[in-house]
């Protein structure tokens, strides 16, 4: 086994050493990485799988964010109709209300009650993207449909359950369905279907009693219907403000993620030229070292 000199051995590691920096330097300018293989930088390795992780789990939420926005805003637009429905329908109680209207006049607000009720109904069906936004989680069928011999002048709710939601960002969840059973139907003192239906038998009956009475029924619809629509508004701004706080997050994630991974352009260039600078310091100095032969060390 040949055995180098202390000053060779020096030389060579020394060498060694510079190569392996010269070659780190190299890799990032040629990648544009700070850490191309994990004996780089073991310790930030960790540090970057993390980042990348927690941006991947943003950029999911965005993309959940940006599909559920249709759903809520379509909700939201349909119930903002069905309370200008129930404004009108109240209109109609108590314009009848007034003992002058002739029985003739009530048979013609009742009409006007019907299609009231039918464009409700159509409301509480409303689709988006094929799907019953009212329907809870069976949101392939409509929710109602008008059945005049039931005293709602509706059929039973068709639908299921709700129980869809979405990650905020920050971990919270945000319940984003609401059925139409919920909206339209409960309490039973608030029935927005059940009300308009009573108001237009009472216009149709010419029924003096009742059309009083629907007076106060309608008026508590109303109030149901408003509840529900200011629920879909706070939704609209809480996936609003989510949706904000998401982009923020993704800048942020994304500097830090390029702060743990991307190359330093200018240190690498100052590395790359201050190792080649002392390679050739080093190998004019091992030059002018007077150099044993190789039949030193045999023997």
């Amino acid at each position: 086994m040949i055995k180098l000199d202390p000053s060779a051995e020096q030389f060579l590691n020394s060498m060694a050493r510079l190569n392996v920096r010269l070659d780190r330097a190299q890799r990032q300018l040629s990648s544009g990485k700070r850490i191309s293989v994990v004996s780089d930088e073991p310790d930030s390795v960790q540090r970057i799988i993390a980042a990348r992780n927690d941006l991947g789990r943003i950029d999911q939420i965005q993309r959940n964010l940006g599909m559920v926005t249709g759903d809520v805003d379509t909700a939201e637009g349909a119930l903002q109709s069905g309370v200008s429905l129930l404004e009108r329908a109240r209109t109609l109680a108590v314009l009848s209300a007034n003992g002058t209207q002739t029985t003739e006049t009530r048979r013609s607000l009742g009409a006007e009650a019907q299609s009231i009720l039918e464009h409700l109904v159509g409301l509480a069906n409303t689709t988006f993207q094929g799907r019953y936004l009212f329907g809870g989680d069976t949101d392939t069928v409509p929710p109602y449909t008008l059945d005049a011999t039931q005293p709602n002048g509706v059929s039973a709710y068709a639908g299921s359950a709700a129980t869809r939601s979405i990650e905020h960002p920050s971990g919270i969840s945000l319940v984003i369905s609401h059925t139409a059973q919920e909206i339209f139907e409960s309490p039973t003192g608030q029935n927005v279907f059940a009300a308009v239906n009573e108001l237009r038998r009472a216009l149709l009956a010419n029924d003096d009693p009742a059309i009083q009475l629907s007076v106060e029924t309608v008026a508590a619809a109303h109030g149901k219907l408003g509840e529900a629509l200011g629920t879909f508004g706070l939704l609209q701004n809480q996936i609003s403000e989510a949706t904000e706080f998401t982009m923020k997050r993704q800048i942020l994630d994304k500097i830090e993620l390029s702060k743990l991974s991307d190359a330093d352009v200018v240190a690498a260039t100052l590395e790359l030229s201050q190792v080649s600078f002392e390679q050739q310091t080093a190998y004019s100095a091992w030059a002018k070292v007077p150099k044993t032969s190789l039949f030193d060390y045999l023997g």
